[in-house]
Parts: structure tokens; C-alpha cells; sequence
């Protein structure tokens, strides 16, 4: 669960299963942030640098990749 979406600074990550990749790529598929999820707790990234638009984050725990869309205001 992504939330709030649409972001402006502070993107929260909930519901994680486990330790694994985050990636967050741009609509164009570029990676712009990178980052490791230490635990199946909630995990917040700070999205301030990205500019405005529509954001794809990938999580992958090294057996399932999972994807969700999200709004940069």
C-alpha cells in the first residue's frame, strides 16, 4: 500500500512482506530512486526531488516483483 497518492514529499510504503529492493522508475522507465526495505513494517522515501508526474515503484524480495503506480504533485 502506497500512500498518500498523490505525493508531495513523503511517500509511505505499508504492508512490505520483507526485506527486499525498492525501485522507483519514471514513466519512461529511468530508475531515479533506489532503496532497500529492511523489514515488512511501513517504510517512508522521501520523493521531494522527483519532478511532478507519474511514478511506477517496484518492490522485489528475490522471488516476486511487485509493482504500483503513484502521483508526484
Amino acid at each position: 500500500m502506497l500512500y498518500p497518492n498523490p505525493v508531495q514529499d513523503q511517500l509511505v510504503v505499508s504492508g512490505l512482506p520483507g526485506k527486499g529492493d525498492i525501485i522507483i522508475k519514471d514513466i519512461a522507465g529511468r530508475t531515479v530512486i533506489k532503496q532497500i526495505a529492511a523489514s515488512a513494517q511501513s517504510l517512508t522515501i522521501n520523493v521531494s526531488s522527483l519532478n511532478k508526474g507519474t511514478y511506477l515503484l517496484h518492490y522485489f524480495d528475490g522471488r516476486e516483483n511487485t509493482v504500483a503506480k503513484f502521483s508526484k504533485q
